[in-house]
């Protein structure tokens, strides 16, 4: 009997992430050498830069249509994008989260393959309908980039006034002479810099310099919240610390540190409380007069949401997997 051929096992296309990661470990045992190479493979993949284009495409629609409704200015533009979010129509299934399994996944154990989060895909988890701050803020960014607009994902170390009653005065005992980030803002510059959060909706008045005396070149800014609903400045403290905040963000195509430059300080904008009000009283009116425009502006975007959220799903999954195989 003549012996039969076997088949021969076929081979799905892709990447196995969770493979590369192995063999890269072999020869490689630092964390974040390993870590670089796996995300520069990801770039390189059908699915990255589908969910680039998507992303990007995306953005292009939004501003559009917030300038089909004269929504052009910076702080309308924050504030719209707020009232978007917070009734679903950025994210694929119209429900919206913050999502506290990020923290413990940053708890637990898992290889880095399990965890492909690239700073440029932060802000495509809105259209998941589950995040946390820095995905809110990125977003933010890159829609105040589209308008123009010169804004950076900043992070910081926030803390109820409460909680810090004498504030920065005492910067070296409260923080061990170190400012930790624990939060992301957008960081805007308007004739002055200052900051908005999309997480909490309130704006931060940055105020101030201060050296932190056992590092001279550390500098430290701080800053205050801003609530327009309830006229009152000051319930939260924000600390930016420029050797935290340089390691972690690297942005070749923006000078970010003239914000922190202390020989050639940038002017902090005065934020206008009266003025605030009247922009979020416009927005509000627009939003609620054009309520078959926004129906349509999701209906039409809707293809786009869900694809980003399927390719995110493929690219960073929250749990850990034998394989990760992507295209």
């Amino acid at each position: 009997m003549a012996c039969q051929e076997k088949e021969k096992p076929s081979l799905k296309p892709g990447i196995d992430f969770v493979k590369l990661e192995e063999l890269i470990t072999e020869v490689c045992d630092n964390g974040n050498i390993v870590k670089e190479l796996l995300y520069s493979m990801l770039r390189t993949t059908e699915t990255y830069n589908n969910c680039m284009t998507l992303y990007n495409s995306y953005l292009d629609r939004y501003i559009e249509f917030l300038a089909s409704l004269n929504i052009t200015d910076v702080d309308m533009i924050a504030f719209a994008y707020k009232k978007m979010l917070d009734n679903g129509y950025l994210s694929y299934n119209k429900k919206h989260g913050y999502d506290n399994s990020f923290r413990h996944i940053y708890n637990s154990n898992l290889n880095i393959s399990s965890f492909m989060d690239l700073d440029e895909l932060e802000g495509c988890y809105v259209a998941t309908g589950s995040y946390v701050c820095r995905h809110m803020s990125s977003f933010l960014t890159d829609l105040e980039g589209r308008a123009g607009e010169n804004g950076y994902n900043t992070y910081v170390a926030t803390y109820r006034r409460k909680k810090h009653k004498n504030g920065i005065v005492r910067l070296n005992s409260l923080f061990g002479n170190r400012v930790y980030a624990n939060h992301q803002i957008t960081c805007v510059d308007n004739e002055g810099f200052y900051g908005y959060c999309p997480t909490s909706g309130l704006f931060i008045q940055f105020e101030n310099y201060f050296d932190n005396k056992c590092d001279k070149e550390d500098i430290v800014i701080y800053g205050r919240s801003i609530d327009i609903d309830e006229y009152r400045i000051g319930e939260f403290n924000y600390y930016v610390s420029y050797s935290d905040y340089s390691k972690i963000m690297n942005n070749p195509d923006e000078d970010i540190t003239t914000l922190f430059n202390n020989h050639n300080k940038k002017v902090f904008k005065h934020i206008n409380i009266s003025d605030l009000q009247e922009k979020d009283k416009y927005v509000s009116e627009v939003l609620d007069s054009e309520q078959d425009s926004l129906k349509d502006f999701y209906i039409d975007t809707e293809e786009y949401l869900s694809s980003i959220n399927s390719l995110m799903n493929t690219m960073v999954p929250k749990k850990n997997l034998k394989s990760l195989l992507i295209k």
